[in-house]
């Protein structure tokens, strides 16, 4: 029922339930004048219908008003809740627990189907120097920079996550090794063009990024992210603002 009149509107349900009840109203007021006549008990017919016409005129467009602002904002609330629940307000990209979910199903899919995947980590190069530095509301601008920057650089088939305080994830269906490699680099110069400034001061930040491959042979978001934060590690090691390509070496 709910679904039925968010689907008509709140102004439509109002007069749809209004005349509703004004031929439910009349129909009972002509049963009534038809019985009482049996007994020989004779009502006015205009005064009845009458009073059985403005009586729900008046009654039901405002309670029926009232009960659907009621429901128009618990169906409001429960939208914005998903919302929250699905992506990340700063960066209005994934939160962690929609991108793990999505991106394990399409994992699963890839493997049964034999098909490539591509999954890049990034890590915010000493934000906490930043956070130090700048303060909090610019480390929450260069967050939101950032989240602008994948959205922009990354494909509709993508999936962008913020995996964690300042790591996000890009999960690349159906991509080669060199292919994320170039997406990779556009990430690194879109950041290096990008300037975020916060009460008058120019902010430049850079990430690491950790890039992984897989040839149909993971079904496990896990698994794929814990190649890729190797991958991950290795950047950060030598020296950052830079892609690093896992390779079984780093098993060692």
């Amino acid at each position: 029922m709910r679904e039925l009149i968010i689907n008509i509107g709140r102004m439509k349900t109002v007069f749809l339930v209004t005349t509703v009840c004004v031929f439910i109203s009349v129909f009972i007021t002509l049963l009534a004048i038809i019985v009482f006549r049996i007994f020989s008990v004779y009502l006015n017919v205009s005064i009845g219908l009458t009073i059985a016409i403005c009586a729900p005129v008046i009654v039901a467009p405002s309670i029926t008003f009232l009960l659907t602002g009621m429901i128009f904002e618990i169906h409001e609330l429960e939208l914005k809740m998903r919302l929250l629940a699905t992506y990340d307000s700063l960066t209005g990209i994934l939160g962690r627990r929609a991108f793990m979910e999505q991106t394990n199903y399409i994992c699963r899919f890839s493997e049964r189907q034999g098909l490539d995947f591509t999954l890049l980590i990034i890590d915010l190069d000493h934000f906490k120097r930043i956070n130090d530095e700048y303060g909090h509301a610019a480390g929450d601008r260069v967050l939101e920079e950032f989240g602008r920057v994948l959205k922009q650089v990354s494909r509709e088939s993508d999936l962008a996550g913020r995996i964690g305080g300042e790591e996000f994830a890009l999960f690349l269906p159906v991509t080669s090794e060199e292919n994320a490699r170039i997406l990779a680099e556009r990430i690194h110069k879109a950041i290096s063009e990008s300037v975020v400034e916060c009460n008058g001061r120019q902010i430049k930040y850079s990430v690491s990024i950790g890039l992984a491959f897989f040839p149909r042979t993971v079904n496990n978001i896990k698994i794929a992210l814990n190649y890729a934060d190797k991958a991950l590690y290795s950047a950060k090691k030598n020296g950052r603002n830079q892609t690093v390509v896992y390779h079984t070496d780093m098993e060692q």
